[in-house]
């Protein structure tokens, strides 16, 4: 991760924070240079039966407005350095993978925004027959809350820390053309206090909670590599402190939906439904859900990236339960050349408050530039742009950042 990406704890994708199937039940696909041409990738290290892939990322990036601010923007120059380390499991059966990774981030007039992130995850896959698996994934992530945060505090010296712990089960079953998939998943967050500018202790003690959720979803297969299904989704969102008890809540969450997946050139989701939360102190909420994840090679090294999203989302603003968000993120991706790929992306977010007049529209966009040479070295420049649009005063910002990127593979 770079500087930018590190403080990103919700990238412009599906929001969601524990969505069984998001958490363990969807592989990575590759990039466009990584798939279409696979010598450009990593070789990596073969112990055993496993496949070591170390790589470290340094990045220099040039930001604007690093508190995103409304006015007196300050700017500064910001050296990340990110180790990172992936083992893979090579069985013709079942399947191990553990990931971690460093990200640590300097600025250079600015040391108070000084941070190091860090993510630890297992996964692995159990295939008890031919047509039915069990996967789980346990994850840990030390992060700070992105001075881009609807949640930030506007006030505090240091942007906030906190602890991330998940934890996901997914049973699979197919039978003939049904496949049943039943998960359950948890997610504990333990917020770092601070303090203003002035000194003031601020006390995040209150934010602590762990969420936990449980998923059903059945899928029909109609015709080969299309699907219709139905899922069912409920969860529950208890705080550690008695203060903020009263936003506990309950939630469910009814979709329908349709899946394709055509051998390697599209693989889309696209569902609807509606979601109810139940706060213990607070306005209820309700509403429509919906969502989308399209990856769709229209040619070759040519890829989209569409994804659309819907849910409700905890909040630290005074008298509200939470927030309906929106979100929408598209990206292009292609090959100019073999060992060069352009990128191109912009994002859309909706928040609107339960229980107080507050609502933001948040606008991004980007595009980067990537050389590969040969398998162990790529050489990247971006562009990245975000504006956000709020009712409340003075929460308004821009921020453009300009970044380059050297990433080492062996």
């Amino acid at each position: 991760m770079d500087a930018t990406k590190s403080q990103k704890t919700d990238r412009a994708g599906l929001v969601v924070d524990v969505k069984i199937l998001a958490l363990v039940g969807m592989a990575a696909i590759p990039g466009v240079a990584q798939a279409q041409e696979g010598g450009l990738g990593p070789t990596g290290v073969h112990v055993g039966a496993f496949l070591f892939e170390p790589s470290v990322t340094l990045s220099e990036v040039y930001d604007d407005n690093i508190f995103a601010t409304d006015g007196g923007q300050e700017d500064d120059f910001i050296t990340s350095i990110e180790p990172a380390l992936e083992i893979s499991s090579l069985w013709s059966r079942h399947a191990l993978n553990f990931k971690t990774g460093i990200a640590s981030s300097f600025y250079a007039h600015n040391s108070s925004e000084n941070h190091t992130n860090f993510f630890a995850t297992l996964e692995g896959k159990l295939d008890i027959t031919r047509l039915s698996n069990f996967s789980a994934k346990i994850n840990y992530q030390k992060l700070i809350e992105a001075r881009t945060d609807t949640n930030a505090n506007p006030n505090a010296a240091e942007a906030t820390e906190y602890q991330r712990y998940d934890a996901g089960l997914l049973f699979t079953q197919q039978f003939n053309r049904f496949t049943l998939k039943i998960g359950g998943a948890a997610t504990y967050f333990d917020y770092d206090d601070t303090e203003t500018r002035s000194g003031t202790p601020i006390d995040n003690d209150a934010r602590d909670r762990t969420d936990v959720a449980g998923t059903l979803d059945l899928g029909y297969e109609f015709s080969p590599g299309y699907s219709a299904f139905v899922r069912q989704t409920v969860d529950w969102r208890k705080y550690e402190r008695s203060v903020a008890s009263g936003r506990d809540s309950a939630g469910y969450t009814t979709d329908f939906g349709v899946r394709l997946e055509v051998t390697r050139i599209i693989a889309a989701e696209v569902f609807g439904g509606y979601m109810v939360r139940n706060y213990d102190s607070f306005e209820d909420q309700s509403g429509f859900s919906f969502g989308a994840n399209l990856i769709y090679d229209v040619a070759e090294g040519t890829r989209i990236q569409l994804n659309a999203g819907r849910d409700f989302q905890e909040t630290t603003a005074i008298g509200a339960s939470g927030y309906l968000v929106s979100t929408l993120f598209a990206k292009v991706e292609h090959e100019v050349l073999r060992d060069q790929v352009i990128r191109a992306q912009v994002s859309y977010t909706n928040n609107d408050y339960s229980g107080i007049d507050r609502k933001e529209d948040i606008y991004g966009g980007g595009f980067g530039y990537m050389w590969y040479f040969g398998q162990r070295i790529s050489l990247g420049v971006n562009y990245d742009y975000q504006t956000r649009d709020s009712s409340v005063v003075d929460s308004d910002y821009a921020r453009n950042k300009i970044s380059l990127d050297v990433t080492l593979r062996y």
